[in-house]
């Protein structure tokens, strides 16, 4: 009889070559069912969470956490068994070991836990016995300490041949039984209740054993199998470990240095820090980028972008921030790009953030960077030379939670904020908040959903939150939000598992909640879409994403007076969008730039967009057509420009330069 490679021990499951006659089974040889690679296992089950934690879906895809990844190149573990600290031999290799990789001390002068000791000395340290699953960003790894190796090979229903090459058997055993003792329960005992601690399906990322056999390293099917080395036979420790260079310029003493990656929200993020965040475009565009996340305000004829993200320029499925002091604006008039660079102390390129114009500056609100949420607010005069961001400290009251994804109104030079995703609010916030239960990972701070409102008074620079009547929208986020008069429109948005289609309006004098009840059916449900004035009686809706997770490409019109919703013929159906922006320009045009065109969502790459839709939602003014006849024969009727008014001659001569710009 043969046996395909492998440890075959009692109680695990094989695949019998042979025929059955007779009621008897004839078995020709043994195999190991085949290893089962983690990407066709997740494009079975999604995101079903198989390595537990306080998730029910699985970070594994998560576009954020690969970017810490990509972000923190130089990150890596130092693994060691048998680190027993009552051997002078082991200390001498631990006290080797961290002065080659570190500058300075890695722990505090006091080792044991105790109550004179703050925390944050041993928060991140654990203890766990036999096994460990550690989620590091979106790798899985799993660790066990047993001497798996002799056990197998001791027990095995067929003796391994001397010169049988026993690690990579033995990595072969554990990944095709999805479980890492694969052996009778007389031999290796198992408690039901952590069996889940011990499967192996999908196969994770690394698989560390600490076993008495020599030390290996193993990959198989896209999983890193190695046995770790044993601290007091470490012979060549200070080649192993890379060398942490001090740094020049640093005048910080050690006790400083210690506490270098304890953040605080309220500090200076840094240039070196930002710098992991973007990436550099190779050649000067002259066009922005592609991006999803970003937002976009008018002032004038003019459009300005700012941050987002995109997708690495490299292969994988990662993102990267756009940078935070490049700022895009787009003439109306000459429908040209021109990027323009932006100073201050702004610092940190974010996606999901709020922004909006009130006379000619730009307020930035919120967002989501690189370290989590915020709550900072900032200012960006628009019709000064050079742009400089300014950072609005002094604001006094109550501020609102570190969120992104949140929708804004502008009403007597007031900034009203609502909902969002983010944080729990610290301190008596009027409103609701939910917490999301799949945000919960680590020790990080689980986030959730709100409906909070929240004003920021342009004037005193004061927070404030107003005492609302009537039935609120429930918490959401990545909701659209518009205004008309006095009157602030949410529509839809995510709550939960859930992209609603409600419409509500908040009275921003009264501040009393109306829910509309339409009539007749409107748009589905949908969050990442956008919501536009496009005149004083309407709104125009485009684009979105479904809770059945279908990027959305139609356009609708809500009549404010008749309250009716009715759907928007245009052009642009195969250009669906989610999470992208919507301005309304002065001439009656809506420009959609950006967004995603494809399920954000999904293990697929993400397709970001570069490409500005118009759509003409209101007639042309009879200004416009005329500019236009002028344009058209503007041999014939250049000679008498002159006599036009001059708002009027230069809005033709900024048209003219596009049209001549376009022709070259």
């Amino acid at each position: 009889m043969q046996f395909h490679s492998g440890l075959y021990t009692e109680s695990c499951f094989v695949l019998a070559d042979g025929w059955y006659e007779d009621s008897v089974l004839h078995v020709n040889a043994f195999r190991f069912p085949p290893t089962e690679p983690s990407s066709t296992t997740r494009a079975y089950y999604g995101n079903v969470n198989f390595f537990r934690g306080p998730s029910t879906t699985s970070v594994k895809a998560s576009a954020k956490l690969k970017q810490l990844e990509e972000e923190n190149e130089d990150a890596m573990f130092v693994v060691v068994s048998d680190v027993w600290l009552d051997s002078m031999e082991v200390l001498e290799k631990i006290h080797l070991m961290f002065s080659v990789a570190l500058c300075s001390s890695p722990v505090p002068k006091t080792l044991v836990p105790a109550q004179s000791n703050p925390d944050t000395f041993y928060r991140g340290f654990f203890c766990s016995v036999l096994t460990m699953r550690i989620q590091c960003c979106s790798q899985e790894i799993v660790v066990i300490r047993e001497d798996l190796v002799n056990k197998m090979s001791r027990n095995g229903v067929q003796l391994p041949s001397s010169n049988l090459d026993i690690p990579n058997h033995f990595v072969k055993t554990i990944l095709s039984q999805g479980h890492l003792t694969p052996l009778p329960l007389y031999v290796s005992p198992v408690f039901w209740a952590y069996d889940c601690a011990l499967r192996v399906y999908p196969v994770p990322d690394v698989i560390i054993f600490a076993d008495k056999y020599d030390p290996f390293n193993i990959s198989n099917t896209d999983c890193l199998c190695f046995n770790a080395v044993i601290m007091a036979e470490m012979e060549d420790i200070a080649d192993r470990l890379p060398v942490e260079e001090e740094d020049e310029g640093s005048e910080r003493d050690e006790e400083e240095r210690e506490f270098d990656w304890v953040v605080d929200e309220a500090d200076e993020l840094d240039e070196d820090v930002v710098l992991l965040d973007t990436e550099e475009e190779p050649f000067e565009l002259d066009q922005p980028a592609e991006r999803s996340g970003h937002i976009a305000v008018v002032d004038g004829h003019c459009m300005y972008v700012w941050g987002g993200y995109k997708n690495s320029q490299s292969s994988g499925f990662f993102d990267l921030y756009l940078p935070w002091n490049e700022i895009w604006i787009y003439n109306m008039e000459t429908e040209q790009w021109k990027k323009q660079m932006a100073g201050g102390n702004l610092h940190a390129s974010m996606s999901g953030s709020c922004g909006v114009c009130v006379d000619g500056v730009l307020y930035l609100f919120g967002g989501h960077h690189a370290r989590g949420n915020t709550n900072r607010v900032f200012r960006l005069p628009l019709q000064t030379p050079l742009l400089c961001w300014e950072e609005m400290k002094d604001l006094k009251g109550l501020a609102p939670s570190c969120k992104d994804k949140l929708g804004c109104w502008v009403h007597k030079n007031r900034l009203v904020l609502f909902g969002g995703y983010g944080y729990v609010a610290q301190g008596a916030h009027r409103g609701t908040f939910e917490y999301d239960e799949t945000s919960f990972m680590g020790d990080n701070p689980g986030r959730g959903w709100n409906n909070h409102i929240h004003i920021l008074d342009l004037e005193t620079s004061t927070w404030s939150q107003p005492v609302t009547k009537g039935n609120a929208p429930s918490p959401r986020a990545a909701h659209a939000c518009a205004k008309v008069g006095n009157r602030g429109y949410v529509f839809g948005g995510r709550y939960r598992d859930y992209r609603l289609n409600d419409l509500y309006y908040i009275d921003m004098d009264s501040w009393e909640w109306h829910e509309m009840s339409v009539p007749q059916q409107g748009p589905v449900g949908r969050s990442w879409h956008s919501l536009t004035p496009v005149s004083p009686d309407h709104l125009f809706l485009f684009g979105g994403f479904t809770t059945c997770r279908e990027t959305l490409s139609d356009a609708w019109l809500y009549c404010v007076s008749k309250n009716e919703w009715q759907q928007y013929k245009h052009k642009h159906t195969q250009s669906p969008r989610l999470w992208h922006t919507a301005c309304s320009g002065p001439d009656g045009e809506v420009f959609v730039f950006g967004g995603c065109a494809n399920n954000l969502l999904s293990h697929q790459r993400a397709a970001h967009s570069k490409e500005l839709l118009v759509f003409t939602v209101q007639p042309k003014s009879l200004v416009r057509f005329c500019m236009e006849a002028a344009l058209q024969h503007r041999e014939l009727l250049a000679g008498s420009w002159d006599c036009l008014p001059k708002y009027l001659l230069h809005s033709l001569k900024q048209r003219m330069g596009g049209i001549n710009t376009l022709g070259s």
